[in-house]
C-alpha cells in the first residue's frame, strides 16, 4: 500500500449548512429588531380596518380625530365616521364641543379623511366604557 493521498478525488463531506442558517437567522434577529415595533403597529392597524371599534388618533399638530378605520396604506391611514373636538369662546367661557370632519364637500355623504402617518404621534382603540362613546354615539 502506498502512503500518497490522493487530494484531487477527495471530496468534502455534505452536511447541515451551519453557517448559513446562523446567517440567514441574523439577519432575520437584525430585521426584526429594526423594523420589529412598525410592523406591528402596520399589522394592527390594518386589522383595525375589519373591526368596529372607534379608534382615537392623536397627531403632532395637537389634534385628535375620532372615527373608524377602513384603510390603510404605507403612507396613510383613512378614518370614517371621522370627529374631533373643537374648542368654542363663548365670552369668557370656553367649552369643548365634538364636532364631525366636514370641510371636504366632496366627503360630506360619508364623513371620511386621510390622515398621513408622518403626522400620527400615538393612536389607540376606545374601550367599551369610555365617555368618548356616548358622545360618538350622539352623532
Amino acid at each position: 500500500m502506498s502512503n500518497v493521498i490522493d487530494l484531487a478525488n477527495r471530496r468534502r463531506a455534505t452536511g447541515f449548512p451551519v453557517g448559513k442558517v446562523v446567517a440567514l437567522f441574523g439577519a432575520l434577529l437584525l430585521f426584526l429588531v429594526l423594523f420589529g415595533s412598525s410592523l406591528f403597529s402596520h399589522t394592527r392597524l390594518f386589522l383595525a380596518q375589519y373591526s368596529h371599534d372607534y379608534y382615537a388618533f392623536y397627531l403632532q399638530s395637537g389634534n385628535v380625530f375620532y372615527g373608524h378605520v377602513r384603510g390603510v396604506g404605507l403612507g396613510q391611514v383613512i378614518l370614517t365616521d371621522a370627529y374631533s373636538f373643537q374648542e368654542l369662546e363663548v365670552g369668557e367661557t370656553t367649552t369643548s364641543n365634538l364636532s364631525a370632519v366636514r370641510d371636504n364637500p366632496l366627503t360630506s355623504p360619508d364623513n371620511w379623511m386621510v390622515i398621513p402617518s408622518r403626522t400620527i404621534l400615538f393612536y389607540e382603540r376606545i374601550g367599551d366604557d369610555a365617555s368618548i362613546l356616548e358622545a360618538l354615539g350622539a352623532q
